[in-house]
């Protein structure tokens, strides 16, 4: 039961941070600007919140070439 509470509460992370970045784009923030957000979560070692920035940028990127 730890482990699913543990991976539950990583994924709404990661969730959190990924929606997050999806709204700061729509709002018209830079990919630069996230990249910079996602290096100083990297540097406080939160692993999670790079991951949903991340996922946002790559989704974006992925829809301009189609």
């Amino acid at each position: 039961m730890v482990r699913y509470l543990n991976f539950y509460y990583y994924m709404s992370t990661i969730k959190h941070y990924y929606e997050k970045a999806l709204s700061e784009i729509e709002k018209g923030k830079s990919l630069n600007d996230l990249y910079q957000i996602m290096y100083k979560y990297e540097k406080l070692e939160d692993y999670n919140a790079c991951a949903g920035i991340l996922k946002a940028i790559n989704k974006k990127t992925n829809q301009k070439g189609k």
